[in-house]
């Protein structure tokens, strides 16, 4: 791993490689202790199919029906920005049949943003199992070919640079917000269609930078050479974009949020040995090829975060977010 991150790794997922609605069979080592599980658990999932979240759950679900030698029954329960699926989560019986994998952004950026009733405080985290940092692109045919580039213009055209994001409520979004707030650079977002969206409109070159996700997809198209990266939004350089600066560097500290954190979790009070025997499940399949491969090295957190650390790291991120959003 690079020494540009802390603790964990970014990179990319081959997306769609698994079917919506697919069941897990577990034919593999048992991590169980006690009568748990005697059943099938279910896995739910508050993103719509297909995405980094649905692909990388369903990894993380077929390895986990192994080792709990049970199946698991992964249930895209989308909307709200994660609100509905996590939700049926809360509303679940504390007993480990339920449980669901999302970003920590549903759990510790939406509720500042949204009076949904609940955040990180109300599920209980069981590990931690997919990250992604989170840059600045732009195309090949963009007047921009650095960060320093981006920003003095942005400086000397207030409004009129087009940065596309996925939404009002994503972190993308907030960094906008911040960046306008805190140092008066003011960027035009123009919210789109999830990531594939925001590929799909800078490779049209339809806006004039996006605020993505450091993921595959991304990769491939700055490796092919036709969009080049200008800032990484977190406080750390990217690994495999070790050349581009970060917000801090460019002189935006304030600005710089955390990389994006996938998690399971479990309803409020969830037994701690139930907890214990899905976080050992959990952390022998992340160290498993049957998960490193198809996830790709980059994202596997490194070292393994279990239910403490994935806890210790809502809580920095609901801070830092609180932080930034108090600014505004």
């Amino acid at each position: 791993m690079g020494d540009e991150m802390n603790h964990t790794k970014v990179g990319g997922i081959a997306l769609g490689v698994l079917v919506s609605g697919s069941l897990f069979v577990g034919c593999g080592s048992d991590a169980g202790t006690g009568d748990y599980p005697s059943k099938s658990v279910d896995l739910i999932i508050p993103n719509s199919p297909g995405g980094p979240n649905d692909t990388s759950a369903r990894i993380v679900g077929e390895c986990l029906s192994g080792e709990l030698n049970e199946t698991v029954v992964p249930k895209n329960v989308e909307g709200a920005s994660q609100a509905i699926g996590t939700r049926e989560l809360m509303t679940a019986e504390p007993d480990g049949y339920t449980i669901a994998i999302s970003p920590h952004t549903g759990l510790t950026l939406t509720p500042l943003l949204d009076d949904i009733g609940f955040n990180y405080e109300d599920v209980t985290p069981i590990a931690s199992v997919f990250e992604t940092a989170m840059i600045f692109v732009t195309s090949k045919d963009s007047e921009f070919k650095t960060g320093e580039d981006f920003f003095d213009a942005a400086e000397e055209n207030p409004g009129e640079i087009k940065v596309g994001t996925p939404g009002p409520t994503s972190p993308k979004q907030l960094v906008l917000d911040a960046l306008r707030s805190e140092y008066e650079v003011d960027l035009k977002a123009v919210p789109l269609d999830g990531q594939a969206g925001q590929v799909a409109a800078m490779l049209g070159n339809n806006v004039d930078v996006v605020a993505v996700e450091a993921t595959n997809d991304v990769r491939e198209q700055i490796d092919a050479g036709k969009f080049v990266p200008l800032a990484a939004i977190g406080a750390d350089r990217v690994n495999w974009l070790p050349e581009v600066p970060t917000l801090p560097e460019l002189g935006f500290e304030n600005a710089a949020l955390p990389n994006n954190v996938y998690l399971a979790f479990g309803p409020k009070g969830l037994p701690d040995d139930i907890v214990e025997t899905l976080e050992a499940g959990i952390k022998n399949c992340m160290a498993s090829d049957k998960v490193i491969k198809p996830l790709g090295e980059l994202f596997v957190p490194d070292p393994f975060l279990g239910a403490d650390d994935t806890a210790a790291m809502l809580k920095d991120a609901a801070e830092t977010y609180e932080a930034v959003v108090a600014a505004e």
